[in-house]
């Protein structure tokens, strides 16, 4: 235990709100919709400590001088600003085995083989004749009761990878 005693000064008002003359830089950043490293370089470029801010432990608190010196840096709002910009067409996902938007497209599959890894199945599309269908890695929970032939629904969890999610065969070979 500390031997060190904070005064109350010290302490961040729990309450704290325009009406004591306090903002905490957090919840300002949230209202505008400006990210905290764009007030925290505004702030070190034009704000003086004491005046404009205080540090309270790990947080820094505007004063009403440093909120009207904000609004001036800030002329227009976030939101206005937003309605200005011409809308950014989103770049495609980088990470190239995320799952694509929207619900998760269900195919039906058949087992062709069992491999060695207790959580993969080789399958391949059950509605197509055999010899001419693309094969399907499945992620199941355990492989021990699959056999080659069993019919499955399985969902897409990714590029190139499927998972089956639902009750697994009760004994070898059986789903009940």
């Amino acid at each position: 235990m500390s031997t060190k005693k904070t005064s109350l000064a010290e302490l961040p008002a729990s309450g704290a709100s325009p009406d004591d003359g306090l903002f905490w830089e957090t919840r300002v950043a949230d209202s505008l919709g400006v990210s905290r490293d764009r007030l925290r370089l505004l702030r070190e470029e034009h704000m003086t400590e004491n005046t404009h801010f205080i540090r309270r432990r790990n947080a820094v608190v505007l004063t009403e001088t440093g909120m009207s010196l904000l609004n001036t840096l800030l002329p227009i709002a976030p939101t206005a600003l937003a309605l200005l910009e011409a809308p950014v067409e989103k770049s495609p996902d980088p990470t190239p085995f995320a799952a694509p938007p929207g619900p998760a497209p269900r195919v039906s599959v058949r087992v062709v083989k069992v491999p060695p890894n207790p959580r993969l199945l080789f399958c391949v599309a059950a509605e197509v004749e055999a010899g001419t269908s693309a094969k399907f890695l499945v992620r199941v929970k355990t492989n021990e009761n699959f056999m080659a032939g069993m019919v499955m629904e399985v969902i897409s969890a990714g590029e190139g990878v499927w998972q089956y999610v639902g009750r697994l065969p009760r004994r070898k070979g059986r789903w009940l």
